[in-house]
């Protein structure tokens, strides 16, 4: 049975598309239906779900303590050096004070949003999330500079409470070094 599916899926040429454990098992019954129309359908709306990609803005925010390294994250990320067209303003002090976004080089629909240095005298923790818009970005990074404080874990439980998705990036190095 699974063989008729391989075949089913190569006919209608989706071999570039992926898809979950859960997604197989729910589109599965919908394949063992007799109706090609159906079939064909299921196809058109799996492709146009994982096409989605291609057209949504994700929006990413870049954040932690002032002076971690997030600009120079972003223009690791983008691939860009001091000089560069684009190349986000480093400082090792609080630099960034407004939510500056910057885009993906290859991929124009990734947006990556440098967010002012939390817990520093003009983002403080009570009015933070406020400030940088929370809602705006769909997932967070939280760069790390060596060890965690408590700025990084006050933005990781935050952002969990919240039901938004966050990754850590810890490094070791001077901002020389970034």
């Amino acid at each position: 049975m699974i063989f008729s599916h391989l075949y089913f899926l190569r006919q209608y040429d989706i071999s570039d598309v992926t898809a979950d454990e859960e997604e197989v098992k729910r589109f599965l019954p919908e394949l063992n239906q007799p109706s090609a129309r159906r079939r064909r359908d299921l196809v058109r709306r799996t492709r146009n779900d994982l096409a989605r990609w291609e057209t949504e803005k994700l929006h990413i925010a870049v954040t932690g303590n002032s002076g971690v390294g997030k600009s120079s994250f972003i223009n690791a990320i983008r691939g860009l050096h001091p000089g560069d067209a684009g190349w986000a303003p480093v400082d090792v002090v609080e630099g960034t004070m407004r939510p500056t976004q910057y885009n993906h080089p290859v991929f124009p629909n990734i947006l990556l949003w440098d967010l002012p240095g939390v817990g520093t005298k003009n983002f403080r923790r009570e009015t933070f999330m406020a400030q940088v818009e929370f809602e705006r970005y769909d997932f967070y990074i939280i760069i790390c500079a060596g060890r965690f404080t408590e700025n990084d874990i006050w933005l990781a439980e935050t952002i969990h409470q919240k039901g938004k998705t966050f990754f850590f990036y810890t490094h070791e190095g001077s901002a020389r070094n970034r």
